[in-house]
């Protein structure tokens, strides 16, 4: 059985705050990691346009890299549900937006709670915006829309989890293929900063819905139905070293939240609950431990005869818990 533990690798500058927390609560991967073989794999989210956690549903999905695209690319497909057609698909994503003074920062989208209703009426009072620009939208869920570009945007797509982590002002499109989106985003930030929606949000304290993300740019036909069997990854550019990633039997993520939001008082919380579910897990799986830009593959070792005579030193885990180069 293969485990993807999400959110579990925290930043170097925390790990050595975190270790006793580890050792106390979650001592089951303590025990795991001290007796594995150890592999790491880094995943830069700025290169392959998504998180690490998002990168491995892709590559379970079956999608795979397209030529002048991202792989986050791909996650416009996977949430417009698109599975065939010949033109390039985009999704928008509803977001906050917060302006400093030398960058500007996007919330986490696991932040952002967002109600269908409040999604409808704020289509709603934008819908006007679209006319004569050569540009339509879609709703397709409470937090995202279909959008459809009069021709196909040169853009690095970046999806809306990974993009969080960066400044924004890098990743905001500037190619002249984005020029009329560029303008329409542009009026859509006007209409809400003061729209009924967000002056209600206020007054519970919720952050403001005052833009969208857009992302994508995959083709359908290009999509492959996923393996039953092993998903071979090349990684090419992307990390320090390819390697294969079997298809998960489970996904673990009581971490993720607030490992993408940095709330590391309900990280160590989650770690009791997190121990419990990593004690019913099979000692012949292996567990993959994602961070922000790194996977961890825990390989249970193989005993040796002599191990009965010797006992196995225990692996170092503290040192590459921390190392993230």
């Amino acid at each position: 059985m293969n485990i993807v533990l999400a959110g579990i690798l925290p930043p170097a500058n925390l790990a050595p705050e975190l270790f006793a927390y580890v050792e106390k609560d979650c001592p089951a991967l303590v025990t795991r990691m001290q007796t594995a073989v150890i592999e790491t794999t880094f995943l830069e989210p700025a290169e392959l346009g998504c998180t690490p956690l998002e990168w491995i549903q892709l590559r379970q999905a079956g999608y795979e890299q397209q030529p002048g695209q991202t792989v986050g690319a791909n996650m416009a497909l996977r949430v417009a549900e698109v599975k065939d057609g010949l033109d390039p698909v985009y999704v928008a994503e509803l977001t906050s937006v917060n302006i400093g003074r030398d960058r500007m920062s996007m919330i986490q989208p696991s932040l952002l709670e967002v109600t269908q209703a409040e999604c409808d009426e704020l289509f709603e009072s934008v819908s006007m915006l679209w006319d004569g620009t050569g540009l339509s939208a879609l709703p397709i869920n409470a937090r995202q829309w279909r959008v459809w570009l009069p021709e196909p945007a040169v853009m690095d797509s970046i999806t809306p989890a990974a993009a969080s982590n960066y400044n924004i002002t890098d990743w905001w499109p500037q190619d002249p293929s984005l020029k009329n989106w560029r303008k329409l985003v542009n009026e859509i930030q006007m209409v809400w900063h003061d729209h009924p929606v967000n002056e209600r949000r206020a007054e519970l304290g919720q952050p403001p819905i005052n833009s969208v993300w857009l992302f994508g740019g995959a083709i359908p036909r290009a999509t492959t139905s996923a393996s039953k069997e092993a998903i071979v990854a090349d990684l090419g550019n992307a990390t320090n070293g390819a390697r294969t990633l079997r298809q998960s039997d489970q996904l673990i993520d009581i971490l993720a939240s607030a490992h993408a939001t940095h709330e590391w008082a309900a990280w160590i919380a989650g770690l009791t609950e997190l121990n419990r579910k990593i004690q019913s897990v099979p000692r012949d799986s292996t567990l993959n431990l994602l961070g922000y830009n790194r996977i961890i593959t825990l390989t249970p070792s193989t005993p040796r005869w002599w191990h009965k005579v010797i006992r196995p030193r225990p692996t170092d885990w503290k040192s590459w818990w921390i190392n993230q180069n």
